[in-house]
């Protein structure tokens, strides 16, 4: 019960996101106290219907209670009632001038009795953002000579404020509880921050301070002070280069990392493309901060050269998990062993390793969509290394050990498809000709995927490695197959299945399939099979309505195998004819090893051991 009402809140959630559009509009306010008449003009849904607003004329108390608004501050939402839209708001060209009704009302304890909020010429009184949920950035006017008291205080969502020079105080609890907060540049006219001007901005992780010299930061005791309960391990404080001492000797700025910026930085700039070269592991975050202070969560293209090592990977995947980053190119990066863990969850800690990709390594990584992997890698964790909206993978045509086809990772020494971004497939995938191993949880979860065409040099197909495709309903598992491991293909759509004359062995819950009502398999010897109750071959299969044909003459053989005995309709109506299949009078070659007992691939030279389809062995010798 209590599951299904989570479900049913989050559906309600997502339904009220959807309806709001994605409007950008431009309005200029001539007549203070117009804004809402200017916008019920040109969008009768504007409270709904605007996400982005840039405003120019005079503003009065009329317009700014009609801006709280459409930012949220009528939102109900423990109820999931949303009535604003408005999450980014460029006042630039806008000037506050006093007059119009009271931008917000409150009843005052002290006073006994309710104080109304009124606007003033060039400035933003008390509360005027207040609790307006909606807001994620604010850009504020250029003639501003004053910020007052708890104007952002609990806007939840706010990630970012722009402030116009002249400014030389930040007021009590201006960003109070602002729990989204994530960059501030502070100008260098401020010259006093008030205390709880930061107060529980806990994820506020960058502070750019402009002036060389610090403000005066409100610091009485641990708790009446500018940045009480803000995470002061987390937050990173930039100033100007040889600032950086200054800071370091006033307390509350003190508490914090200072870093200094190269002179030459340009901030502001939202830079798609970075490219950052390293000369030594573990130094991303300080050459990157030097030289991009305000960028960590816009730069969609990051392409990081020379050696990194486990805190590297963990500023990258953070940018790719927190920011914008949607592409990550370490083609000429290096992997190191060294660092703190990229990783931790409630498995432990996650350390990199010289030249490779290891476990969880880019898992977090939820905005990337294309990777390209580093020329020296020589071993790849495929099956828990990338995340799950990772759409193009790449790798320099000169790695020794992986390639990339259409797409999918494969390892070429052992022949094997190890990794396919579940992005890149489609409703069909092709596995590569010369393939020997699908491997394992190579297609986990590709609910989409209809149709699997794979080699016939295939040789083996890994744990789990069509796990829950679902919408996969029939599938034909090529001649040359020999063993398909424990839930290869647990949970599919399969309803039809074909398996070869050459398969020998099923894991468990190889076909735990529940849809699945036809069986055709060639093998003249019923492969092993596991027929355990809970962790059968075919599990969830309904044994009663599934048919199970087989070659003619080889019912009563499946009927005492083990696994297969359970199925209630065993036929024998296989005829089977051609090269590669079950043959009295023709025995043809399905399986080839060498002489290490490892199964080999058409192509392979030297001597070989060949089974053919009537049983026989023979030993061959390839030129």
């Amino acid at each position: 019960m209590k599951k299904s009402l989570l479900l049913l809140m989050a559906a309600l959630f997502s339904m009220c996101e959807a309806a709001l559009a994605q409007t950008e509009y431009t309005v200029n306010v001539a007549t203070p106290g117009s804004l809402e008449t200017l916008l019920t003009q040109a969008h009768p849904d504007y409270l709904s219907s605007i996400a982005t607003l840039h405003v120019t004329g005079n503003l009065n108390g009329s317009d700014l209670a009609t801006l709280r608004k459409m930012a949220g501050s009528e939102d109900d939402e423990e109820n999931y009632v949303y009535v604003g839209a408005l999450r980014e708001l460029d006042l630039t060209g806008a000037r506050m001038v006093k007059g119009g009704s009271p931008y917000y009302s409150d009843y005052s304890f002290s006073l006994g009795k309710t104080v109304d909020y009124e606007a003033k010429d060039d400035s933003l009184g008390r509360y005027t953002f207040y609790m307006c949920h909606r807001l994620q950035r604010v850009m504020l006017p250029k003639k501003l000579n004053d910020v007052g008291e708890e104007v952002f205080s609990f806007c939840n969502n706010l990630k970012e404020v722009t402030f116009p020079d002249g400014i030389d105080t930040l007021r009590e609890a201006l960003f109070s509880n602002c729990t989204s907060l994530r960059l501030m540049v502070i100008p260098a006219t401020v010259k006093y921050i008030d205390k709880w001007a930061f107060s529980f901005c806990s994820y506020l992780k960058t502070i750019i301070c402009l002036g060389n010299q610090p403000a005066a930061v409100r610091y009485d005791n641990d708790t009446y002070n500018a940045f009480d309960h803000m995470n002061a391990t987390y937050t990173r404080v930039h100033v100007p280069d040889g600032a950086a001492a200054a800071y370091r000797n006033v307390p509350g700025w003190n508490q914090f990392k200072i870093m200094e910026y190269a002179p030459d930085v340009q901030l502001g700039q939202r830079l798609d493309s970075v490219t950052i070269a390293l000369d030594r592991a573990g130094e991303l975050d300080s050459t990157f901060f030097r030289h991009y202070p305000d960028q960590e969560r816009t730069v969609k293209y990051l392409k990081v050269t020379g050696p990194v090592n486990g805190d590297d990977v963990l500023m990258m995947c953070n940018m790719a998990a927190y920011g914008s980053t949607q592409e990550l190119d370490l083609g000429q990066a290096r992997i190191m062993k060294g660092g703190k863990p990229y990783h931790s969850d409630y498995n432990g800690s996650y350390y990199t390793a010289t030249d490779s990709v290891t476990d969880r390594m880019f898992l977090t990584c939820q905005e990337m969509l294309k990777l390209t992997l580093p020329a020296s890698v020589k071993y790849v964790k495929a099956t828990t290394a990338f995340n799950s909206n990772l759409k193009e993978l790449c790798i320099d045509a000169s790695n020794e050990h992986y390639e990339v086809n259409a797409g999918a990772l494969y390892d070429k020494q052992a022949r094997s498809l190890v990794f396919c971004p579940k992005g890149i497939a489609d409703k069909n995938v092709v596995v590569a000709d010369g393939t020997v191993l699908v491997g394992d949880s190579a297609f986990y979860d590709f609910d989409k995927l209809e149709s699997v065409e794979l080699p016939t040099t295939l040789r083996t197909i890994g744990k789990s490695a069509f796990y829950y495709n679902s919408s996969l309903k029939s599938m034909g598992i090529p001649e040359g197959v020999v063993a398909i491991d424990d839930n290869a293909f647990s949970y599919a759509g399969i309803e039809q299945l074909d398996l070869p004359s050459t398969l020998e062995t099923l894991g468990k819950n190889t076909f735990n399939c529940s849809h699945l009502k036809d069986i055709r398999v060639k093998a003249a010897t019923p492969p092993a099979a596991d027929g355990g109750s809970w962790d059968g071959t075919f599990g969830y299969v309904d044994k009663d309505a599934c048919t199970v044909h087989v070659p003619q003459g080889k019912a009563e053989l499946y009927k005492q195998a083990e696994a297969w005995k359970d199925f209630a309709n065993i036929v024998d109506d296989l005829v089977e004819t051609g090269v590669g299949e079950v043959s009295a009078s023709q025995p043809v070659p399905v399986a080839q090893y060498g002489i290490d007992g490892r199964m080999a691939a058409p192509g392979d030279k030297g001597l070989r051991i060949v089974r053919y389809s009537d049983g026989s062995v023979k030993k061959v010798w390839t030129k």
